[in-house]
């Protein structure tokens, strides 16, 4: 292996064990670190392998999975390396823009005065309630999201923003979706199977769907797995967050997957979907045969 493919999997592996950021930002760390790869000489098998690695480096990332998918449909020509290369840039653009539409598009889902409530840090969440708040007054409950507690740290921000924010513990944010006129979350990815985003979304929905709360998820198209994609399997994350026992066993896992019939919208940068048109969009979404 060369040195420049050793630093690729060294900034995979990194990517792979980080537990800090959310779906976006490491998509767009993967891509530059594929540009790296690709501008310090690398060969059409060696661009393949290395998008492979991203793909399963964190399965329940769809925008990940895309990116690899998506590329290895580029590097099939002639001038490989030119058009990987314009396609990574053309991806970041892309990434910027699309999220900026659909948090237009979420905002105007938030009427005045009313109670959303939100699930972990979504960065589009985040920018869907900062748009929504220069025109219009409302009230936002956080959830604790542990382990990690994203939403903490989405209260907090909120609150120098100054919105006024409720923060609740996880197991109690099913009860209070009857407090709520809307109930709106972000995804790391949505594929026929379902809609996966952090551990604790399944029973907020529920909770949603019990009280007649209306549910959005706020989301872009880069976040849609292929159809082909069946399924995804989340590795156990380090048991030391939840206790440091060892006389039992510990399960901690980060996300759920929350079947679509339970979701009321999918905003994304082009339209608003419901579980049928979202499962289409997959369907549509063309699976590179090396990923089946």
């Amino acid at each position: 292996m060369k040195e420049y493919e050793k630093i690729f999997f060294d900034d995979i592996s990194k990517i792979g064990a980080d537990s800090v950021h959310g779906a976006s930002h490491l998509t767009v760390e993967c891509v530059y670190a594929m540009k790296r790869l690709i501008a310090a000489g690398a060969s059409r098998y060696a661009i393949r392998r290395g998008a492979l690695q991203m793909a399963q480096a964190r399965p329940m990332m769809a925008s990940i999975f895309r990116f690899a998918n998506d590329l290895l449909f580029h590097i099939e020509g002639r001038h490989y390396k030119k058009e990987a290369l314009f396609f990574c840039d053309r991806y970041l653009m892309q990434m910027k823009k699309s999220s900026d539409k659909s948090s237009f598009f979420a905002a105007k889902q938030i009427a005045q005065g009313d109670r959303v409530l939100t699930h972990s840090f979504s960065s589009l969440v985040y920018e869907t309630l900062i748009r929504a708040a220069k025109y219009t007054k409302f009230r936002v409950i956080c959830t604790e999201s542990r382990p990690k507690n994203e939403g903490v740290r989405l209260a907090r921000k909120l609150c120098r923003f100054g919105i006024e924010t409720l923060l609740v513990s996880d197991a109690a944010a099913p009860a209070f979706c009857k407090e709520a006129d809307l109930v709106l979350v972000g995804s790391d990815g949505i594929g026929r199977f379902g809609l996966v985003h952090k551990v604790g979304t399944f029973a907020i929905l529920l909770g949603a769907q019990r009280y007649g709360v209306k549910s959005v998820c706020v989301t872009t198209e880069t976040k849609f797995w292929p159809g082909g994609v069946e399924s995804v399997t989340e590795p156990l994350k380090d048991p030391g967050e939840l206790a440091d026992e060892d006389c039992y066993e510990i399960a901690n896992i980060y996300f759920d997957i929350t079947p679509l019939k339970y979701i009321s919208k999918i905003v994304t940068e082009k339209e608003v979907l419901d579980n049928r048109q979202c499962t289409l969009l997959c369907e549509k979404i063309p699976l590179h045969p090396l990923l089946q």
